[in-house]
């Protein structure tokens, strides 16, 4: 991919010097946790969005800054993660639901996150880095979690 095409294509904040090679338009179909019960615009932040709108939420250092991963929509290919990541977000926000969709190529690049950083939990966490004014939740639609066998109904 081009930086100077990227470039124009991303929000100006976005650092696309930092963007992994391995990343690509590719449609994968993930699970997203909707933070607060519905699959609407707000839900499909990126964490380095959601500190521009609350900076006092928690501090943005320049580590963060240089972690690409803070950059992206975190979106999870695994029905088991995706339960996993849900669970964490009930203790702390109790309406929070799971959305299912695809990663829309037009809308930015993707790609596992295992492909770049190793990890313990969540295999199959998904980065998505969305261009400047893609509309992500108009992909997904809310699914039901049956809470005694871990699984989507």
């Amino acid at each position: 991919m081009n930086p100077t095409v990227l470039k124009k294509k991303f929000p100006s904040y976005f650092p696309v010097e930092l963007l992994p090679i391995g990343a690509k338009e590719q449609e994968l179909e993930v699970y997203r946790v909707c933070k607060w019960g519905k699959v609407e615009a707000a839900a499909f932040l990126t964490s380095y969005e959601e500190y521009l709108r609350n900076p006092g939420l928690k501090e943005f250092d320049a580590d963060k800054s240089q972690d690409i991963g803070n950059y992206s929509l975190s979106c999870y290919q695994g029905t088991k993660d995706a339960i996993r990541s849900l669970h964490c977000f009930t203790r702390h926000e109790p309406r929070a639901i799971l959305s299912k969709g695809v990663t829309t190529p037009a809308y930015g690049p993707s790609q596992l996150t295992i492909e770049r950083e190793k990890r313990k939990n969540g295999k199959s966490h998904v980065d998505w880095w969305l261009y400047e004014g893609a509309t992500p939740h108009l992909s997904f639609k809310e699914v039901q979690v049956d809470e005694n066998s871990k699984s989507i109904l």
